[in-house]
This record gives structure tokens, C-alpha cells and sequence, in this order.
């Protein structure tokens, strides 16, 4: 990989702006600051940056606080314009999560961990659904007992089309299944919180990177 490349891709810059970061001495390959432009690293080279270490390939988790009105199905079209500016080709999502549907999702690079959490039995996550027409305490059991998905808690959240769901199996898809074999009609879901994740001083349509610490706790989950 070409050295500009990866400290634009480190830096979320052009490859120009990178181009003088490397003419100004602030980037050293191997211990020896890199005297030419179009210089070409490998996985095993030291590259250093303003005394700080670059990966070869660095990692990304984005979290996003998904608003309605657009789509994660197409990053390119919709959720693109949310998104930092880096490398968005690389970059995969865990629930995609459609128009009418919000709150929190992640974006990374780092297919492993969005396996991880998709098929972890571990990780909590909680959906706050509004449905068209009020429910009954029966069909809300009825919801809760369902196999396809297993649910740690379920109640109403404010009004009895208001629900409030801590699930362990499942996912939005499976719910979504479920309220339309029962020929319930969802209004939203939003996702509240995934694991040690929340929307906790994350408002609608911003981002922030995931803490390395938050990344550990995922990835034992």
C-alpha cells in the first residue's frame, strides 16, 4: 500500500494533505523519516506518525444514532452522508436497519466482531417498538413466549401500543416476523441499547467511535 494512502485513510485526509504530512518529516517508516513521495510500505514496516504508531490496517467501529429517513441497506445512497469520512467500501454494518427504523447500529471493518454480536446468546439489546393499534397483556405474553427469539423482559413503555423488549436470541428481522404472523402493524423500532452500548449523549444522526474498552467487553461476549 502506497504510504499516502494509509496516512489519509489513518487521518481521514486526502492523500494531497498526507502528501505534505510525509514532505514536513512527520511520518517515519522503519526509524528513518521518508525522504521521497510514492514510497510503498508492507504489513511488517514501522510506521510512525506524530509519535504515534499506524496499524497497516486500522480498524474501524462507528456508532451510529440512526434517525428515520434513511436507509443502512445502501451506505453509499442514504447512511453515507451520516458517516465520518473514511474508507466506506470497507466498512460493513450489524442490523441494517431500514427508513422507519432507528436508533443504534454499528459500522466497522471488523467482520469478526459484528459476527460476534449477531449470533452472541450474551449480548442484551433493547428495542423500543410503536406499534399502530393498542395490544392487550395476553398478546404481549403471547409476543414474549415465541421461540424464534428469546425475550428477558417485555412490557409497555408508555401507551399500550408502546412496547419495550430485552432480548437475548433474536434481532430486529425476528420481531419483525413475528408482529407480522400475529398481524401486528410496526409504526418504528428503535434500537436503544446493544450490550454496553446506549445512546447515552449520542443524539439522533451522530457518531462516535467505539472506546477500546467497550470493544473488549464485545468481543468476550
Amino acid at each position: 500500500m502506497r504510504l499516502n494512502k494509509l496516512i489519509a485513510k489513518h487521518q481521514n485526509c486526502t492523500r494531497k494533505e498526507a502528501d505534505n504530512l510525509i514532505k514536513n518529516g512527520l511520518v517515519t517508516v522503519n526509524g528513518k523519516v521518508v525522504p521521497k513521495m510514492g514510497v510503498i510500505v508492507k504489513k511488517e514496516d514501522e510506521i510512525i506518525f506524530n509519535k504515534k504508531t499506524i496499524k497497516y490496517h486500522q480498524k474501524h467501529y462507528i456508532l451510529l444514532n440512526k434517525p428515520k429517513k434513511y436507509s443502512c441497506f445502501n451506505i453509499n445512497l442514504h447512511t453515507k452522508k451520516l458517516l465520518p469520512k473514511i474508507y466506506f467500501n470497507e466498512l460493513d454494518n450489524y442490523e441494517q436497519l431500514d427508513f422507519n427504523e432507528t436508533g443504534l447500529t454499528i459500522f466497522s471493518n471488523d467482520n469478526s466482531l459484528l459476527d460476534k454480536i449477531k449470533r452472541s446468546q450474551r449480548i442484551k439489546k433493547i428495542y423500543h417498538i410503536t406499534l399502530t393499534e393498542k395490544i392487550s397483556k395476553e398478546v404481549l405474553k403471547e409476543i414474549q413466549n415465541h421461540k424464534q427469539v428469546r425475550i428477558n423482559k417485555i412490557s409497555f413503555v408508555k401507551e399500550k401500543n408502546e412496547i419495550g423488549i430485552e432480548l437475548t436470541k433474536g434481532n430486529i428481522k425476528s420481531l419483525k416476523n413475528i408482529f407480522n404472523k400475529m398481524s401486528l402493524k410496526i409504526m418504528n423500532i428503535d434500537t436503544v441499547s446493544i450490550g454496553v452500548l446506549s445512546k447515552k449523549n449520542l443524539p439522533r444522526k451522530k457518531t462516535r467511535s467505539l472506546t477500546d474498552k467497550e470493544i473488549n467487553i464485545l468481543n468476550r461476549s
